[in-house]
Formats: structure tokens, sequence, C-alpha cells
């Protein structure tokens, strides 16, 4: 959510019997930006530098910044400041949500994010909302991003954190263990590595498969999208949650994708055994074998399916996967045979192209 730009300058402007307007103050957003991260204190002081600093660099006179933060405020209690969406942003969460995901708010504000989400119309795509002020912690402490993970039901490697704020939003969300995203137009620089996205819309758009895409291609051709031009039969996956690990949101998501891709997937469910999995990759004649794991187990699994796979006969089947897997561990299981491995926040475009380029060289057309 964003400030609204227009509502702010017809106010302050009405208020102060100044000319403002919505597009000024906006462009000057970059520049608002830089005092508030150079200002100290709480995330709603630093806030307070940015409106200020915006109003002052739109040409308000410094003698009259505190008639500005009497209109705001008055404003702010009449209907929340932030409350404005970016276009697409109500698709982009209609499709999380379709795509069965769970969706949760961590906010540092005042009492009132609730209040904000109903503004924007929001409210009713999150499960969860955290508010730092009704919590009583505030971003970038982990404590609160954990608070959304237990309210959730999710392990820290099935979540993804979208922020803007790098300082806030992507420190705190990975010293809780999670993936973050920095929503940024340009470069967070070479001190602070991490993936980004323009929008909301944009990011939705690298998790998912294109609806669009997929409609035109079934539309001309008739049929679903084959995965690899050619390709007379699809590519057979199977996904399976081996071990104790009881989160399986993300396998059920890869293996939706895998599915809107074009390829016939089986999913096996919970609490696997490596003998299980390999028995039914054999009965189901799958190309390829996907193991989620989040316990921490994966140096032990992902061989033993592997060794079972060959024993029963079936040494080119390819098993690859994902969960919590340090890159020295995605190294030494490649070395023993194992797939291409991802790590949480992976888009499940990366995961599809690696299975077609993967079919293209070992399966026949």
């Amino acid at each position: 959510m964003f400030l609204d730009y227009a509502r702010m300058a017809r106010g302050v402007g009405a208020a102060l019997e100044l000319a403002l307007t919505g597009e000024d103050l906006a462009s000057h957003a970059g520049e608002a930006a830089l005092a508030m991260e150079r200002a100290s204190g709480s995330d709603q002081q630093r806030a307070a530098a940015y409106l200020e600093a915006l109003f002052r660099i739109g040409g308000v006179p410094a003698g009259r910044l505190s008639e500005v933060r009497a209109c705001l405020d008055q404003l702010h209690r009449e209907r929340h400041l932030w409350c404005s969406v970016a276009e697409r942003t109500h698709e982009a969460l209609e499709r999380l949500r379709a795509a069965g995901l769970r969706l949760g708010v961590v906010s540092n504000s005042d009492g009132r994010v609730e209040q904000a989400l109903q503004a924007a119309g929001l409210r009713d795509y999150f499960d969860v909302v955290i508010d730092s002020s009704l919590a009583g912690i505030e971003k970038p402490d982990p404590r609160i991003f954990r608070l959304a993970l237990d309210a959730l039901n999710v392990e820290p490697g099935e979540a993804l954190y979208v922020g803007d704020l790098y300082d806030v939003d992507v420190v705190g969300a990975r010293a809780a263990g999670i993936e973050a995203v920095l929503l940024t137009r340009s470069s967070p620089g070479p001190n602070r590595p991490c993936r980004t996205a323009v929008s909301i819309h944009d990011l939705v758009n690298s998790l998912l498969p294109s609806e669009t895409s997929m409609k035109s291609t079934s539309q001309s051709s008739g049929k679903s999208r084959s995965p690899t031009a050619g390709r007379v039969r699809p590519i057979r996956v199977l996904v399976a949650k081996p071990g104790l690990d009881g989160h399986d949101r993300g396998a059920k998501v890869v293996a939706a994708a895998l599915r809107d891709a074009g390829m016939e997937v089986v999913y096996t469910g919970l609490h696997q055994t490596p003998e299980m999995i390999a028995t039914a990759a054999v009965q189901e004649d799958v190309d390829v074998v996907g193991l989620s794991i989040l316990s921490g187990a994966h140096m032990t699994l992902f061989p033993r399916v592997r060794q079972l796979l060959e024993e029963m006969g079936r040494p080119e089947t390819l098993v690859t996967g994902g969960g919590i897997i340090p890159p020295e561990d995605m190294a030494a299981l490649q070395e023993k045979g194992i797939g291409r491995l991802f790590g949480p926040g992976t888009p499940t475009s990366e995961l599809i192209e690696y299975i077609e380029s993967w079919a293209a060289s070992h399966l026949e057309s």
C-alpha cells in the first residue's frame, strides 16, 4: 500500500491555500525516502520525517510544516493515508489466493493497519495481519515475523516476505529465516544483495505461470501446452514429501505449477518413506521425482531415493527438488547424482524450465 498523494495534496493545499498536486508530491518520493533513511527513531518517526521532507521539497515553507503535520494528522484520523494500491494489485493477490497460498501482513503501523487494508479494499485477501503497535514488537525485530509464521502455521523456509525497505523488511525477514523480495525500481546496491521486483503484480508473474500465455497457447493448439516443442507425450513428474515434515503447502503449489505447465503430476502426500516414493515412481512410470524437504534430512533422503530407483531398474529417472538446503549441501548432493536443487522463494518458472531442458536431452519425443 502507498500514500494517497492526491488526497494529501488536496487536503493540505486547501488548508494552507497552496497549489499542490498529487503528481508533484509523488515525484518527490525518491528524495523524501532518502531523508527517511537518514532519520532515526521508530518506524513511525521515520515515516513522519518522510512526510515532512515530501512537502518541504514540494515547496511548502519550513515555517508552515507544523500546519502540514496538523492537517495530515486530521486526514489520517478521517481515513488512513496509506490506502492507495498499485495497478493490478487486486488481480495479483487473487492469483496468489487461487494458487492455495496463505497471505499475511506484517506492518510497522500505528494500530490501524487493518483499517488501512479495509480502506484499500485488500483486507479479505489476508489470513493474518500483524500490527507492530498492537504486537509490541517492530520490524526489523525477527520476533514480529515469527508471530506471523506461527499464526499462518508455516515454517520460515515455506515463506516469502515482500517489503519496500531493505533495512527494515529484508534484514528483519532474513533474521527470522525467511527469504525476502524488495519492491524497488532501482538496484538496492552492491552491499544489499537481494531479489527485487518492481510491483506485486510483476512478482506474482514470476512466481506463478502466466495464465494468459497458457490460454493463448492452449487455444492455438487445441490442447494444453506441451512442455517441450515436438514432444508427443507430456513429462510425468512425481512430487513427494519424505520424512516427518508436515508442511506440504509449497509442494502443492509446485505440483499445481507443473501441472499448469502441461506436465502429468502425481502427488503422493505427506510422510512418505523413500521406499514408498521409489515404488510409486516405478508404478506411475514417471520421468522425474521431485522431493520437497524442509526437515534438514536432505543429505539422507535424496541419496536414498536415488539408490532405490537404481536398484529398481530406473537409474535414468531425474531426482530433483528443493527445501532448506545450504549451497554446499546442494553441491554435495549433485555429486551423488541428484539433479538441480532449489531454495525457498525460487520462482516455479525456474523449476519448470529446468525440467523441460532436462527432458529435451534425456527423453524421447
